[in-house]
């Protein structure tokens, strides 16, 4: 039994440190930390009443996770991947149309 420990645990020795050198650290890329506006904000959220749209389905408009897209339209974002604001504005962009005044002639 005691042969059979000591062979366990020199198999799990070198299990680490042949792990130990194939798990090396890739580094990130870094990535920009962007945030949107509160009128952006408020702009998506009256954009997706007004359209009736669902989190799930603007998410797939803007070609962003659901998950991201709730938080967002929540205010639980402390910032967002460049590539997604720049969703979000091309987005708005192409969505909303300028106000429309209307001509009162009384």
């Amino acid at each position: 039994m005691r042969n059979f420990m000591l062979l366990f645990m020199e198999t799990c020795f070198i299990f680490y440190l042949s792990g130990f050198q194939l798990w090396k650290r890739v580094k990130k890329k870094e990535v920009l930390i962007m945030e949107i506006t509160n009128q952006q904000l408020e702009t998506l959220r009256v954009e997706r009443g007004r359209k009736n749209l669902t989190i799930s389905s603007l998410a797939q408009q803007l070609g962003v996770s659901r998950y991201t897209m709730g938080n967002i339209i929540n205010g639980k974002t402390n910032g967002l991947r460049t590539e997604t604001v720049h969703k979000i504005n091309s987005w708005l962009t192409a969505n909303v149309h300028p106000t429309k005044e209307v001509a009162n002639n009384e």
